[in-house]
């Protein structure tokens, strides 16, 4: 016996349900501006905007390469202070993107600056699947 045309739609919106709860769990969206704080629930990580350049709202053109839109974050791995201090770009073209000055791994999350809306930084953070970024010993 074949599916109606109900089925498919019934068995298609579950999988596409079950598809956005997984991404909802292995991704959260953060919207900080400056001298927000937030935790990340879930990550034991607190996240602060310490300084967010918009210079793109600001009227700057850029040119090819588009302006240099950055914010500046505190990232606090449970209660070890200091915490990192971690800058990211925005990636206004492909290649920028490819050599990741928009993402940074931090106590084994990615955190990825997806854009800067009038002074809002608007962050995605994720579970790393690659190593994690260790501090480096000092020799004596």
């Amino acid at each position: 016996m074949g599916k109606t045309p109900r089925t498919l739609l019934l068995s298609g919106s579950i999988a596409l349900l079950c598809a956005i709860a997984t991404w909802s769990q292995s991704s959260m969206e953060l919207r900080l501006k400056q001298g927000q704080r937030t935790a990340v629930r879930g990550a034991n990580l607190t996240i602060t905007a310490v300084k967010v350049r918009d210079l793109t709202s600001a009227g700057c053109e850029g040119g090819p390469r588009g302006c240099p839109d950055q914010v500046d974050l505190t990232v606090v791995s449970g209660k070890k202070l200091p915490g990192s201090s971690v800058t990211l770009y925005v990636a206004h073209t492909r290649l920028q993107g490819e050599q990741g000055i928009n993402t940074k791994t931090v106590s084994g999350y990615e955190i990825t600056l997806m854009a800067i809306e009038e002074g809002t930084a608007i962050l995605s953070v994720q579970k790393s699947a690659g190593p994690v970024e260790t501090p480096q010993k000092k020799l004596p």
